[in-house]
């Protein structure tokens, strides 16, 4: 069986739901990312949280194809990325993170993950 598009369905609501939630509450977000990267243990866990989630989306979607299958192997790319930066190199992440933690930055994150959650939700034909 095929659990690609549920998968990116589920993916699809939680990205979704990610976003709405920075783009109503930019200034808890704001605070939520200080607190991640002024505690090493938060930081070294979102990191590991991050490779292990984009492992599985890796094993599981490990053919290219197009649709559901490009996103979720796009997006468990990029979250081993996320966790192998944020846990062989913290201090540049933090520094990075300081950088574009501001008002615009959080808006246009927040609407990235508005479009791309229902990217997947429409892609993922469930």
């Amino acid at each position: 069986m095929n659990y690609i598009p549920i998968v990116a369905q589920a993916l699809g609501i939680i990205i979704l739901v990610s976003g709405v939630s920075i783009l109503a509450n930019k200034k808890f977000f704001a605070k939520a990312v200080q607190d991640i990267i002024q505690s090493q243990g938060l930081l070294w866990l979102s990191g590991f949280m991050a490779l292990c989630m984009g492992a599985v989306l890796v094993a599981m979607s490990s053919i290219w194809s197009s649709g559901a299958q490009l996103f979720v192997a796009v997006l468990g790319w990029l979250a081993v990325l996320k966790g192998v930066l944020i846990l062989v190199f913290p201090e540049p992440t933090v520094a990075l993170y300081k950088k574009v933690i501001n008002d615009g930055m959080i808006m246009f994150c927040g609407v990235i993950a508005l479009v791309l959650g229902v990217v997947l939700i429409f892609v993922s034909g469930v």
